[in-house]
């Protein structure tokens, strides 16, 4: 299969971008995404649940993470 580029982006409850991620060309398989808590600006997130948005260029997934300190 061929690569594809792949972007992870995290949304709290309202829908807003908290944080973005691009990596380019990942062929199929696991891949690990380290989040270190901080928004887009550097910011300690809060406690609490946010969905995470992968896609690639045919498929996306979404998923719930529920953060506690």
């Amino acid at each position: 299969s061929n690569a594809s580029n792949i972007h992870a982006t995290i949304y709290d409850l309202s829908g807003k971008v908290i944080k973005s991620f691009e990596y380019e060309q990942k062929y199929p398989g696991q891949h690990q995404l380290i989040w270190d808590t901080k928004n887009n600006n550097g910011d300690a997130v809060a406690t609490g649940l946010y969905f995470i948005s992968l896609s690639s260029e045919n498929r996306t997934t979404n998923k719930k993470v529920l953060y506690l300190k």
